[in-house]
């Protein structure tokens, strides 16, 4: 962000301790808040318990939805863009990244085939009386960079609201709602279609998962002849690259100057022998 984000690119930023208590990673995020450069002003750090009323009721994961729509709505922009932390931005970003010139949000739509992905986004049709028809049609991705118009998520809290529920026990519904599948859902309650608010053309943000791919030779490929700015990997999948593709990982961060070879070490982890990825639950179970 601070080599590649243009400086009068965002007004603030909110970082957000997502553990609990937030103790774990505070004393980490305030020792560095140089690493933003010039946007180091604009930092706000931030805890779950700043937004949460009850900030360990609700697993990680789906607190970390319910933070990312509530730290947006306190957020004083008309227009907001989520990271998570496995988000890099490898060549330079600008407003036009992520939002068109008319303000829409720029994604990319995609089928939603995997029964996950169909679950989630049915209740979420089905939370704002939205046909399930939507379900065959494509519809934007949904997972990080995530930008967003915040005049639409202030109005869709509000819908949620107005219907006598609350954000936090909406979430403890387990494998009811995403924060994201919740907003293209709304957006179809309110619009009749995604357009209103979205526009495909998004730059394909290559992202490796805790699941896969088990070789990134062509993710790498890809995200390189694509051009994109954004990279994104998990840490969970730290320790688990093949020494060629943790080389091949090292360039990417090595050759722009955004890291020096310790810190990308660190960040990877040590190369494993043999490909090694983490297990779904679904690959757990057939395992049993």
């Amino acid at each position: 962000m601070a080599k590649y984000m243009a400086a009068d690119v965002p007004r603030s930023i909110t970082v957000i301790a997502t553990d609990p208590s937030g103790e774990v990673c505070l004393d980490y995020l305030n020792a560095n808040l140089d690493a933003y450069g010039l946007h180091r002003p604009l930092v706000k750090v931030r805890t779950a318990a700043d937004f949460l009323d009850a900030p360990s009721a609700l697993p990680g994961w789906r607190s970390q939805q319910v933070l990312k729509l509530l730290a947006g709505a306190a957020s004083a922009d008309a227009w907001i863009v989520w990271l998570d932390g496995k988000n890099h931005f490898l060549g330079p970003v600008d407003y036009g990244s992520f939002f068109t010139e008319d303000g829409r949000a720029r994604t990319i739509y995609t089928q939603k085939k995997l029964r996950h992905d169909r679950r989630w986004l049915a209740h979420s049709l089905d939370y704002f009386g939205v046909s399930h028809q939507w379900l065959e049609e494509l519809g934007p991705l949904t997972y990080t960079p995530y930008p967003m118009r915040a005049d639409t998520l202030r109005a869709m809290l509000a819908d949620i609201e107005a219907r006598g529920d609350n954000l936090e026990a909406l979430f403890r519904r387990r494998k009811r709602y995403t924060e994201f599948y919740l907003l293209y859902a709304y957006v179809l309650s309110q619009h009749g279609a995604a357009d209103a608010i979205y526009e495909s053309s998004l730059p394909w943000p290559a992202t490796i998962w805790k699941h896969g791919p088990p070789t990134l030779e062509r993710h790498i490929e890809r995200f390189q002849r694509l051009g994109g700015p954004f990279f994104a990997v998990h840490q969970q999948r730290r320790g688990t690259f093949l020494q060629a593709d943790r080389e091949a990982l090292m360039r990417l961060w090595l050759g722009r100057d955004l890291m020096t070879e310790a810190e990308a070490e660190d960040l990877l982890g040590a190369p494993a022998a043999v490909s090694i990825r983490k297990a779904s639950w679904w690959q757990k179970l057939l395992r049993r």
